[in-house]
């Protein structure tokens, strides 16, 4: 939980500051999306100004979904029961695309998410391992209309269990 505190609190930090300092920077920017936005469809279109979405942001928390609960959402959606997405989620363990990102933050949830506790199979060895033996303590920030912003995780401190992954997966223990 402390990085993914540490995660929101990081970017409602910058989102504050460009706030509170760089209006014609973000006056200039609303400027030009509201330019691009008028090439899209109207149901593409955002209901909402730059400004209106960083303050959005700032003014409320970041969706926090573990893992398993975004495959069932995904399993769920439209898009992968009509066979929309390009990667289809059949089961626990795929390794997510940017197109399911993008769909839990911009359709499903409309709002960062926070998602947390991998499968161990799609992390990196030195992840830490949970108690349940499957997932890790990595979590990633989704934004809508970018994707990943923020990705972390806790690193694998018991030396034991370390050792353990590092020979199933035929990497060198030694210096």
């Amino acid at each position: 939980d402390a990085n993914m505190d540490l995660a929101e609190d990081f970017i409602k930090y910058v989102i504050n500051y460009a706030l509170e300092n760089c209006a014609d920077d973000l006056e200039f920017l609303e400027n030009r999306l509201l330019e691009e936005e008028k090439n899209k469809p109207q149901d593409e279109r955002s209901e909402m100004k730059l400004r209106e979405k960083l303050r959005f942001i700032l003014e409320n928390n970041f969706k926090r979904v573990s893992y398993t609960e975004a495959i069932d959402i995904l399993k769920r959606s439209k898009p992968n029961q009509k066979k929309k997405f390009k990667y289809l989620i059949e089961e626990w363990g795929a390794d997510l695309q940017s197109e399911h990102e993008r769909f839990l933050v911009e359709k499903h949830f409309k709002s960062p998410v926070i998602l947390f506790d991998y499968p161990a199979k799609i992390k990196a060895f030195y992840m830490r391992l949970n108690d349940d033996g499957k997932t890790v303590r990595a979590m990633d920030v989704l934004f809508p209309g970018i994707g990943e912003i923020v990705g972390g995780s806790q690193r694998e401190e018991r030396y034991d269990v370390l050792k353990q992954k590092m020979e199933a997966m035929d990497i060198s223990t030694e210096k």
